[in-house]
């Protein structure tokens, strides 16, 4: 399972990360809702846009 941080996100914070020893961290931006970096053990990281799912309901006329 992913560890879980939440911090001011800028650049500077994205270039220091360090890999996680095994599995993958998620830092998310403690300003910007579902704005985050996925960091995995092989190095790579990926930026996380989020979006809160939004129910649709449909009515019969």
């Amino acid at each position: 399972m992913a560890k879980l941080n939440k911090v001011n996100l800028t650049q500077r914070m994205v270039d220091t990360l360090k890999i996680p020893e095994e599995g993958e961290s998620l830092i998310m931006d403690e300003k910007v809702p579902g704005l985050g970096v996925r960091i995995r053990d092989t190095g790579k990281a990926s930026l996380l846009p989020q979006q809160e799912a939004v129910a649709v309901h449909h009515c019969a006329v």
